[in-house]
């Protein structure tokens, strides 16, 4: 599927306006935690990225008055001081690749995941040292708990996440935890009604995405690949960090809708992206260069034909 930033913005615009003012008393230091990650490790675009920031700054000098309660009327009003100069988030919440077949089914909670799986990958990219893989996903954790509406997800993912500490450390940790724990929601409620049938969830990444992070000789019987052995986790870490990059985020709708994101995996754990008829970057540009090169070969052989047949004529009027 594709990463639109219009689903990751609509998440963000949901927290802040429809999720977190509905507590009668805000978690300040969760609150002002999950922001930094957001200020370090989101992708936004300038006017979100000033929102965040601002925000941010004001979240730490609330935590800083130990007596001083965060209200949501509060978090109201200061987000709609800057909604006029063009320092907040969008005011419409829009659906892209989290469009449903229905208005209950995803959305919200599949923007989510995917703004975790981007903040995941990005800290890492950007080579955040600030931060551990085991920070990112304790702050993570710490929003779900304090904020995310779903009481029971939030008990499930808080209970799946609570030895983070003790199991992450690096930020390529931090991507494969947060994938695996994602695969495991996903089976646990692929036979829920709250599942949109026109959308049912399946093991992440599928074959035809990622042709080579699955080892079919272990997991072909395996609906949901789910044995330790079955994912090759070096070729999946690769996979998630090409899928959730800040390069392959649509930013409009006016950018032509690509092929499927498929990768083919080579070696020296390399993903390249395959851009149709089975070929990828690599394939076209090498096919450009042979093309390329035999223009030019054919022009030097042309040119070497013509001159000959010049030389030919003079010498036939020497000899008249």
């Amino acid at each position: 599927y594709d990463i639109h930033m219009r689903d990751l913005e609509s998440a963000l615009s949901f927290i802040f306006t429809r999720e977190i003012v509905i507590k009668k008393i805000l978690h300040k230091e969760n609150l002002e935690r999950f922001v930094g990650l957001l200020v370090q490790c989101f992708p936004a675009r300038p006017a979100v990225n000033r929102f965040l920031k601002i925000l941010h700054k004001w979240l730490q000098g609330i935590v800083k008055d130990k007596d001083r309660p965060l209200r949501p009327s509060a978090l109201r009003l200061f987000y709609n001081m800057h909604k006029a100069d063009n320092t907040s988030l969008p005011e419409n919440v829009e659906w892209r690749t989290c469009q449903g077949s229905r208005p209950q089914y995803r959305g919200y909670p599949c923007s989510l995941w995917i703004l975790f799986h981007t903040l995941t990958v990005n800290c890492a990219t950007r080579g955040i040292t600030s931060l551990t893989g085991a920070d990112v996903l304790a702050r993570i954790r710490g929003y779900v708990k304090s904020f995310f509406s779903c009481l029971e997800c939030s008990k499930h993912f808080y209970n799946m996440s609570k030895n983070v500490e003790k199991e992450v450390h690096t930020h390529n940790e931090a991507i494969l935890w947060l994938w695996r724990a994602h695969n495991k929601v996903n089976k646990r409620l692929s036979k829920e009604p709250s599942t949109d049938p026109h959308f049912p969830k399946i093991a992440y990444p599928p074959k035809d995405l990622c042709i080579e992070c699955s080892d079919d000789r272990k997991g072909h019987n395996n609906t949901w690949n789910d044995s330790p052995s079955t994912w090759r986790d070096n070729v999946v870490l690769n996979y998630l960090k090409v899928h959730y990059s800040v390069h392959n985020i649509r930013l409009s709708e006016s950018e032509e809708t690509p092929e499927p994101d498929r990768v083919r995996y080579i070696s020296g754990n390399e993903f390249v992206r395959v851009i149709g008829f089975g070929m990828t970057y690599f394939d076209t540009s090498l096919c450009v260069i042979v093309y390329g090169t035999g223009v030019v070969i054919l022009v030097m052989l042309y040119i070497y034909i013509l001159r000959r047949r010049r030389r030919g004529v003079k010498h036939f009027s020497h000899m008249a």
